[in-house]
């Protein structure tokens, strides 16, 4: 907005002139970086081409796109301050989207992983996996696809199809039944593999929830289990935050006459006899919920930890015994 108040409007031979001074900049010798003359390059191609008609250079969109997705907001005054010609964030989200996102998990994905990490060739050691899942809290609306035609924003794990839920209701209809009520979601359920000797953080499939139970989880994890090991990698572990519903999906995996007596932490995987898949909570939520803990620990509060000096002093006679 301030430039286009203050700015001054030059007459056509001034501006060819700054024009050619870019174009002088993007071709001179001393301009030896890289991405300085293609900088250059990029913005002489912009003064001189018509409105929408710019080829951005892929290391220039690198460039944008890191800018946009630290902060969209920095973006958006920086394009429209005049100073420095750049891509429309349409344009940047055509290269951000480059694979379809959708509810559940994404055979796609998986293949992409396959040949990206050349898993194929890794040997056995390093194809340990873990899985981390966690459930975010996302603001409730829906929200009308136009390349799908489909509305998003309710509860959907995956696996119905379209025809699954015109049949299902179509019987209801006949039967008279009531039909079910779709559920807005509240919350975004994620799970991600990460390498364990090589680098990759990649999420692998996403549920709207409206807060998962443990039930579902085993369903949803054991199914990423099994779906890694086709294309080629093990998973030896899988972290969570400390949620309830996470307590209880590592309790779902304990034997019955033991499940009062101790703390689940591994159970036999699926997929591969005889080795096992472990359970483990995520350290820095573990240290967060101390600190809460020992912060709310007040006369008024709701934790109450003390330290206990006479416990010590046992401890320490009993050693020194």
């Amino acid at each position: 907005m301030v430039v286009k108040i203050d700015s001054v409007e030059v007459d056509e031979g001034l501006a060819q002139d700054l024009q050619m001074m870019v174009e002088d900049c993007s071709n001179a010798e001393s301009v030896r970086d890289e991405f300085k003359r293609i900088f250059w390059e990029q913005q002489a191609a912009a003064c001189r081409a018509k409105k929408n008609g710019v080829r951005w250079h892929p290391l220039f969109i690198r460039w944008c796109l890191n800018i946009m997705l630290t902060s969209g907001k920095t973006y958006d005054i920086i394009r429209e301050s005049g100073f420095i010609r750049l891509p429309s964030r349409r344009t940047l989200r055509d290269y951000t989207n480059w694979m379809k996102l959708k509810s559940g998990f994404n055979a796609e994905l998986l293949n992409y992983m396959r040949e990206e990490f050349k898993i194929d060739t890794l040997p056995p050691w390093k194809r340990y996996v873990t899985i981390a899942f966690d459930e975010m809290k996302i603001r409730e609306d829906l929200v009308f696809n136009k390349t799908t035609g489909e509305i998003t924003g309710f509860v959907d794990y995956g696996e119905e199809t379209f025809d699954e839920r015109f049949e299902e209701l179509r019987r209801r209809c006949n039967q008279g039944t009531q039909i079910r009520e779709r559920v807005v979601a509240t919350h975004m359920l994620v799970l991600m593999v990460r390498g364990i000797f090589f680098k990759m953080d990649i999420p692998i499939a996403q549920f709207p929830t409206a807060g998962v139970s443990a039930d579902d989880l085993v369903y949803m994890t054991w199914k990423a289990v099994q779906m890694l090991s086709l294309v080629g990698l093990e998973v030896i572990c899988m972290v969570a935050d400390g949620a309830s519903s996470n307590r209880k999906f590592f309790a779902c995996h304990s034997i019955e006459k033991y499940k009062k007596m101790c703390i689940t932490y591994k159970a036999p995987n699926l997929t591969l006899p005889g080795q096992f898949v472990y359970f483990m909570v995520d350290v820095l939520h573990l240290m967060k919920t101390t600190r809460n803990a020992w912060s709310n620990s007040q006369a008024k509060g709701t934790r109450h930890l003390e330290w206990m000096s006479s416990f010590n002093s046992q401890t320490s006679d009993v050693y020194d015994t």
